[in-house]
């Protein structure tokens, strides 16, 4: 803000007010022609010296904003404003290939407490496919869809089987025929990558706990840069630890409240110890995991878009009581 300030000269202290001597300037030399005697004319080298200031402070500020720069980019803060990004985001798409399943996951987490999860799989064996479903959910209401799949009359195809309901997911509905962990928010939010939409002291708990913790414990001195889809990222190869308390923290911020879900967190974080991450360096971002028998790729940041929530045609059990395969 810039002030303008007036003063009357009345009011002026007596000594500011009176006129004042003008001092008499110094004489070097012998005046040019024409100017009164005292004039000292300015040295040539005191014209460079404004330009010498603003090229050493250019450089000085240049060289700074490089190095901090440079060091936003190191592996170590790469890794953390990636972890950072996660848990700010407002959809995202995943997608997967493990054990003859291809898998497409869209989430919709702008919502912390209210997302919603659509999920395509098609698994193949022997070179053929065998079974295409398609699965959404939401914390209160989870359905599964075969399109095609063995052993299921062509009249329960392509209906929407209502799985968990008004937010109880009954005991006897099985992952392995119903694939729900992959599309019910309440298992699928947590695991060994966590993306969402928490508030901001919340996220950085959660990263200050991956961090110190070394969840992904990895050597920085042996993480490289490569390239994915183009572009550069840093490839981390990690060892996972106290991914369970991990998860029972992100649950609690989440509002995750199925006791199941942790159980099945724990059983994978004693199967799955190694992976390997690539984070993107420009615009940290986790873009790509790959373990001994997946690899698993993040996209669409805050670009991908969900179906509405489907309507029921059936609740399981009574697609269980129709159906001949005994799924």
């Amino acid at each position: 803000m810039l002030y303008n300030i007036r003063m009357d000269p009345n009011q002026l202290p007596p000594s500011l007010n009176r006129p004042q001597m003008q001092p008499q300037p110094q004489f070097v030399g012998r005046p040019p022609s024409g100017m009164p005697t005292g004039y000292q004319q300015p040295q040539q080298g005191s014209r460079k010296i404004l330009p010498i200031v603003i090229i050493v402070l250019v450089l000085v500020l240049g060289v700074g904003g490089f190095a901090y720069y440079n060091y936003m980019r190191t592996p170590d803060q790469v890794f953390r404003s990636a972890f950072s990004n996660a848990l700010s985001l407002k959809s995202f798409t995943q997608t997967g290939d493990q054990s003859g399943a291809h898998v497409e996951i869209k989430y919709d987490v702008e919502n912390t407490h209210d997302p919603r999860v659509s999920a395509t799989v098609k698994v193949s064996a022997d070179g053929k496919e065998v079974a295409n479903i398609e699965g959404y959910g939401t914390f209160s209401n989870t359905y599964v869809k075969y399109t095609d799949i063995a052993g299921v009359s062509s009249g329960l195809l392509n209906k929407w089987v209502q799985l968990r309901r008004n937010g109880t997911l009954p005991s006897y509905i099985q992952p392995a025929t119903t694939f729900f962990p992959i599309f019910d928010p309440q298992y699928s939010l947590l695991g060994q990558a966590i993306f969402a939409n928490v508030p901001r002291a919340d996220r950085n708990a959660l990263v200050d706990y991956i961090v110190k913790n070394q969840v992904y414990k990895y050597d920085a001195q042996k993480v490289v840069k490569t390239k994915v889809e183009g572009a550069d990222v840093f490839k981390y190869d990690v060892s996972l630890q106290h991914m369970d308390t991990l998860n029972e923290k992100a649950a609690k911020i989440l509002g995750i409240t199925d006791p199941d879900a942790l159980k099945l967190i724990a059983r994978s974080d004693v199967e799955l110890t190694n992976a390997t991450l690539y984070i993107s360096i420009n615009s940290p971002k986790l873009v790509k995991v790959t373990t001994s028998d997946a690899t698993i790729e993040y996209s669409a940041f805050n670009n991908t878009k969900l179906p509405d929530e489907p309507h029921a045609d059936l609740q399981y059990q009574q697609f269980l009581a129709q159906t001949k395969s005994g799924l």
